[in-house]
């Protein structure tokens, strides 16, 4: 009997766009709580499903062990959800007033408050005006 030997990866890309205008696009992490999100889906599929992306104003580089973000401003329900082959995409749209200030951090979650965080991202700084609206597209690709 032979060994066969398979390794699975996640990677997740954001998108970050300002009244319509992609301003920033970046890999982000996946951290431990996310890697041990997608066993606990494959197994029962007993934890909530991703639908919510949060933005931060919040310092320091992502780390695996990260469980939230540094300094959470404003949380909002994904408005879109959907598969291509390996790529999972979620959009989330942030109206005007919903996120004021100078944003920097963004995480992926499966719940309105608290939750799992699947992955964290720094962006920026980009600062947003009570007038601004803005959008993130988060990529997870299974390799």
């Amino acid at each position: 009997m032979s060994n066969i030997t398979s390794h699975v990866c996640l990677r997740g890309s954001v998108d970050f766009m300002v009244d319509g205008v992609v301003v920033e696009s970046k890999k982000n992490l996946v951290v431990d709580t996310g890697k041990d999100y997608v066993a606990s889906r494959i197994l029962d599929g007993s934890s909530a499903v991703l639908g919510w992306i949060a933005v931060g104003t919040g310092a320091g580089a992502p780390a695996a062990g990260n469980t939230a973000l540094a300094n959470e401003l404003s949380r909002v329900a994904v408005s879109s959800a959907s598969r291509v082959g390996n790529i999972v995409t979620y959009v989330a749209n942030f109206g005007p007033g919903v996120a004021v200030g100078t944003l920097t951090e963004a995480g992926l979650f499966n719940a309105a408050g608290a939750g799992i965080m699947m992955s964290r991202v720094n962006v920026g700084p980009h600062t947003i005006s009570p007038t601004s609206s803005f959008s993130i597209t988060w990529n997870i690709e299974v390799l």
